[in-house]
Order: structure tokens, then sequence, then C-alpha cells
């Protein structure tokens, strides 16, 4: 054996130990379960209420939380339900679907990005004209912090008034207070993170108020004062 081939069997042996750590079932399991808020197999239901001149739309929302890795973050489905769904289904399975109350025949999938420093959640885009689908998404810093805030700008492709077109958001958010918030039948402590967003389609304000047990409890938007939609969590299982 020549040196050459020495020192490359020597660095192969100093780094066996780390590729296999690395590809562990461990080592994944303790990726995907970084942050305790969105971890594998949990469900949260949303109800979301749209409103406009032309338009008044009332649906529920199951988001469901997989064990797959997809672009970086952990993969999340939706489903859209006309009617509350029976939730004591969804507490004992995982794979409840009702498709004589579901809204289309179809189910969304995205992303959650969740890890002890930084929480980002992808929200539902169909329906609502994709008024959950505008930037800011909901994101929050660990550990929360009242009084932070920053400005960001990004683009999109996804906006469907404009069929593909490229569109820039610029933004500001807050974290403003810790304030209480009415969930079920008890008072949790939420922070408000709010602000302002501009794109050549207008301005639009919300918030979304964050608790450290249950992630994102409740989501606001308002598009020039014309639109609005909300979506508020009915329960986490």
């Amino acid at each position: 054996m020549n040196l050459l081939h020495f020192k490359r069997l020597l660095l192969s042996l100093l780094f066996l130990p780390f590729l296999l750590s690395a590809t562990s079932p461990a080592y994944r399991n303790k990726k995907k379960l970084a942050n305790h808020v969105y971890e594998p197999y949990k469900q949260f239901l949303f109800e979301a209420k749209y409103d406009s001149a032309e338009e008044k739309n009332y649906l529920y929302i199951l988001m469901k939380v997989t064990d797959e890795i997809r672009y970086g973050g952990t993969k999340i489905e939706y489903i859209y339900f006309c009617e509350m769904p029976d939730t004591n289904k969804i507490r004992l399975d995982f794979t409840y679907e009702d498709s004589l109350k579901k809204c289309h025949h179809w189910n969304e999938y995205t992303q959650v990005e969740a890890n002890p420093k930084y929480i980002w959640l992808h929200p539902p885009r169909a329906h609502f004209h994709g008024l959950a689908d505008y930037y800011p998404f909901p994101e929050i810093n660990i550990p929360v912090k009242v009084g932070k805030n920053y400005k960001r700008s990004t683009i999109t492709f996804h906006e469907p008034r404009l069929q593909g077109q490229m569109l820039k958001f610029s933004y500001e958010i807050k974290i403003k207070e810790l304030e209480t918030y009415k969930y079920q039948s008890r008072q949790i402590d939420v922070y408000r993170i709010s602000g302002q967003a501009k794109s050549r389609l207008g301005e639009h304000s919300f918030y979304h108020l964050f608790n450290e047990q249950l992630g994102f409890v409740h989501w606001y938007y308002n598009l020039n004062d014309i639109e609005t939609l909300e979506l508020s969590l009915v329960g986490a299982y």
C-alpha cells in the first residue's frame, strides 16, 4: 500500500463514526423533533372566516404535521372542511378524513420549519383568494423578546390574481406585547406579532398570536380595508 492510499484509508476511518451517527435514525429524529410545538403526528384544527364586499366564506382547516422532511422543514398537510369535523376522530386517528364534509377532494401540502431558535410556518394558500399566502408568514425567534422588530422583503410567484407574475412584498414585524387570549374555555398567554406589508396590490396589515405550547393560535389579515381573513385554533391533538 502506497502512502497516498494509506492517508485515504486513515481519513475514512476517522470520519466513519461521524457518518454513521449523522445517518442514524436517532440523529434524524433529533432534527425532526427539534421543537416540541410542531412535532410529527400532531394535528391542529382551525376555524377560518373570510369577509369582503363580494364574498363571505366560513370553513375549517385541519393541519397535520407528518414525519417527512420537505425542503429543509417538516412536511405538513392541510385539509379543508365545509363543516366542523369530528374532533374525537381527529384525536384518535391521524389518517382521519371525512369526504362528505371536505370542501374539495384534494389536500394541500407544504412545510413548517421548527427548531429551538426559530419557527416558520407556511399557512394554507387555497381559498380566500390566497390572502393567507401573503407575506409575512407566521414566524418567530426563540426565545421570544417583546419589543423586537425587524424589516424584511421577499418575492413570490403564487399570487393567484397575477397568474404567475412576480410579486414583491416589503414588510415590518414587531413583537408588541404579551397578552391573554381565550382558547377553548381558558385564558392562555400569547405574544402578539403584528405589522404592515406593501406590494403593488396595495397594503395589508396583519397580526399573529403565538403561544409557546400551542404555536400560532390566531392569524389575522386585512387587505386595503376591503378584505379580512381570520384563522383561530379550535384544538390541538
